[in-house]
């Protein structure tokens, strides 16, 4: 009944919110997100919810300007439409949601609340790195491809010295992330500088792999053979790369063990509980 009551109070005491601060309706904030956010095929209410009280929290948000330039760029590269402000709202507001059950717990189970203020916590922290966590996996991404972007430059570089023409033949293969750069950088090539629009991408991505790659070409354009750049960096490459390939194998066996360990326990278990159960039934019997 305290559970009824409370959903009850707080559905109205919204309702009452929506009414007196203009919130959209939930219909209205869906249809806007189903438009903004292409990856996610369906918008539920909670979702909607969530995001109509982030952009109401959002506005009373500061943020020093250094800040907000720094968080904006951020969330630009890691492709999250939200402002700075409502990011941060929206981390809150999901962290109040989930402390919301602390309010039945309060009563069913009172120690539950220090695991739910752990959780919420937790989640507050992750939320807000969601879109740095983004951004390297992105620019990780884009740097496992560059060794093979770099040898295909090199190659390239015997037959012709158009740099416009190399990267529009590599979009072809290129992986997702470095397709979209690639577009980018070749649309700002065709409407403006194409020393510009490299120095641009190599903002954008902000690796020192890319920063090196970017370098080479600029010097492509400004008249450098290039070719000596491009051998040396491709070998510089295919050093690190061999490098990652072998700290992911040092640790593929220390993943390995954690099911050794789990298929051990297992068969311990189908030895151990029948064993078990006979004494305890023997046990019984004695008594």
């Amino acid at each position: 009944m305290l559970i009824l009551f409370f959903l009850c109070i707080s559905f109205g005491i919204y309702l009452i919110a929506c009414d007196l601060f203009h919130i959209p309706s939930l219909a209205t904030t869906r249809a806007i997100m189903s438009i903004t956010q292409h990856d996610k095929k369906h918008v539920f209410q909670i979702g909607a919810l969530m995001m109509t009280l982030s952009v109401k929290l959002g506005k009373i948000i500061k943020l020093s300007e250094g800040h907000r330039k720094e968080l904006s760029s951020t969330l630009k590269t890691a492709g999250i439409a939200m402002q700075p402000e409502t990011y941060i709202a929206h981390a809150i507001v999901k962290m109040g949601l989930k402390l919301l059950l602390m309010i039945p717990f309060a009563f069913l189970l009172p120690l539950m609340n220090l695991l739910v203020a752990a959780w919420a916590a937790h989640g507050l922290f992750s939320d807000l790195n969601d879109a740095r966590k983004k951004v390297k996996k992105r620019q990780e991404e884009i740097d496992r491809e560059l060794p093979r972007f770099v040898s295909t430059i090199e190659q390239e570089l015997n037959a012709s010295r158009d740099v416009q023409s190399m990267l529009e033949g590599y979009k072809a293969s290129a992986g997702n992330a470095f397709r979209r750069e690639l577009e980018i950088t070749i649309a700002d090539m065709k409407s403006g500088s194409q020393e510009l629009a490299l120095t641009r991408l190599e903002s954008r991505v902000g690796t020192t792999m890319m920063s090196s790659t970017v370098r080479g070409l600029l010097s492509v354009i400004r008249g450098d053979n290039g070719v000596m750049h491009f051998a040396m960096l491709s070998h510089d490459f295919r050093q690190l790369e061999l490098q990652q390939l072998k700290s992911i194998a040092i640790k593929r066996p220390d993943k390995l063990k954690v099911y050794s360990y789990i298929l051990l326990a297992g068969f311990f278990a189908t030895l151990l509980v029948p064993i078990g159960v006979y004494l305890m039934k023997l046990i019984n019997g004695l008594m």
